[in-house]
Formats: structure tokens, sequence, C-alpha cells
């Protein structure tokens, strides 16, 4: 009687323990699903941009040659290899300075203020609401830049443990640092006595270039709110010859004595001083015509919207 009795017993917690183990089993199935699903969404989202992430990227220490005879140029000094120049010029739209080389051409953004420019995104952005370049516009600091400029692909689990502020910070780096065609030849992050900078050191040459290169440098003063783009364009054949003179250019750029204005000022004050200059007498120097250089706020690097 009482192997009779508990034969009914074994049978139901046999049943429960089948249930048990097959809905342990559906659970693990489920999470293994869903976090497989997770890093093939994650992976995902670096199909078309982790080469663009993979590119070398240097740290350097710079020193302005103390032969190199600075020059005034009004808003900033730069010493230039003046029996190389051929022209020297003002935009007349955006009111940089532009000197032309046999084989290259520099071009000096206009000195500004981060914390202008950005209110000037600001109020752009408040009064066009709609408009989608805008929205995507910011000014980030030197620290973000490099920290997007280093940015590479991480692992799932990595970026699972980063916090929401971290981990839409990452996105935005490195969306940013695979947005620009500039960062194929790769990045130098560097630093002189008064200034920090980051060199995009080229697109590669294509179809829709002509084989010109384009190597776009973000500067920003170590001591004052004072930010500029300066940007050398060249054959990609001259491109190694060219960045050896760019190079020297960049690390001699100094803010000594200098203030940032509006745009308009600030032109007029570069042209005040090219214009008086006696070694550039035999230069062609043309100023900007009839029309104004705008007043608009110009984004890093060279009018390339952030991605926030």
């Amino acid at each position: 009687m009482t192997e009779t009795t508990n034969e009914p017993t074994r049978k139901a917690n046999s049943g429960i323990k089948t249930y048990i183990i097959y809905a342990l089993a559906v659970l693990i199935l489920s999470y293994g699903f869903t976090y497989i699903k997770n890093i093939w969404s994650f992976n995902g989202q670096f199909k078309n941009i982790e080469s663009a992430l993979a590119v070398p990227v240097s740290e350097e220490e710079w020193q302005s040659d103390p032969a190199a005879e600075l020059t005034d140029w009004g808003t900033f000094w730069a010493a230039l290899p003046q029996d190389q120049v051929q022209i020297i010029s003002i935009d007349p739209t955006q009111g940089a300075l532009m000197a032309i080389f046999k084989d290259m051409a520099v071009h000096f953004g206009q000195p500004a203020s981060a914390a202008q420019t950005a209110e000037a995104i600001k109020k752009a952005q408040q009064e066009n609401p709609e408009n989608e370049t805008l929205k995507k516009m910011a000014v980030n600091d030197f620290n973000w830049h490099k920290q997007a400029a280093l940015a590479k692909k991480i692992g799932w689990l990595e970026f699972m443990q980063m916090d929401p502020i971290a981990r839409q910070n990452y996105l935005a780096t490195i969306n940013y640092k695979a947005s620009l065609p500039v960062n194929a030849r790769g990045l130098i992050i560097f630093s002189t006595e008064q200034l920090n900078g980051i060199v995009h050191c080229g697109n590669l040459p294509g179809e829709s270039n002509n084989g010109i290169t384009k190597v776009i440098t973000q500067l920003w003063d170590k001591k004052r709110d004072i930010i500029q783009d300066v940007t050398l364009t060249c054959q990609s054949e001259n491109l190694e010859k060219s960045m050896a003179v760019f190079k020297s250019i960049l690390a001699s750029i100094s803010y000594e004595g200098k203030d940032t204005a509006g745009l308009v000022q600030q032109v007029q004050s570069c042209f005040d001083k090219v214009k008086t200059m006696d070694k550039f007498r035999q230069i062609k120097i043309t100023q900007p015509a009839d029309s104004q250089p705008q007043e608009q706020a110009e984004t890093q690097p060279a009018g390339q919207p952030e991605q926030q």
C-alpha cells in the first residue's frame, strides 16, 4: 500500500521538475537570443564606420623654429616662408586670409571666440528651428575633440557598462570621427607652448576631388578663449612635401596680444596690417569687394557640423 500511494507523488514531483527545467531553458534561450540580437545590432552600428575609426592617430609635441621670423597678420602671428608665397588675399565671403604657394594653398580662418560662436549657433537654431544642419551644430572644446580623435570601437559589455550620458557622448564622438573624410589619412593631436591642435591629415584622392587633398587643422589657445581653423589644399602627390611646410607654419602660430572681435572687424584688422607690409609689395594683395564678410558662426572643423 505504501509504494502505491507514493507513486502519484513521485510522478507529480517529476512533472514539476520537468516544467521548471523547461521554463529555465526557455528563459536562458530567450536571454541568449536577446543578448546575441543586441550584440548583432551593436556591431551593425560599426559596419560602415569601423575602418574610419581605425585610422592612425599620433600625439606629438611641436616646437616652433626659433630662427623663423614671425609676421603679424593683424589678428594672429605666424611665420610663413615668404620666398615661397605667391599671392596673399582675403576671402570676400568668409574673411579668411589666403596664402597661395607654388604647390599648395593655406587658408587661415579668422580667430574666433568659442563662447561667442556657440552663442551665435544657439541664436541661429532658435531662429531656424526646422533647419536640420543647424540642429547638429555645436562648438566643443579641445578635450572633446581629442576624445573623438582617439575614439575606437569598444566591446558590447564595455558599452553596456557605461552610464547613459557616457554612452551618448561615445556615440557622438564615433559618429563625428567617422563622418569626416579628411580623417582618411589619419590624425595628429599636437601641442605647442601656446596651442593645442588637431590635424585631420587629408582625404584620399578620388574622382570627386580631382586628386586634390585637404588637410584641416583645429587650434585652441591654451590660456584664452580663442579658436581657429587652418586648412591646407594641395595635390595628393605633393602632400608629403606640403605637410612639412604646413607643420612649421602651425607650430609658429600665436595670439600674443590679440583679442577676438566680430568677423568684419577681424577682417579689417587683418587687411590693414597686410597691405602695409614692405616684404609683400611685390605680392598681389586683394581685399574683399563691396560685399562684407558674413557674420556667421564657423563650426569645427571648417564648417563641418558636429554630431551630438
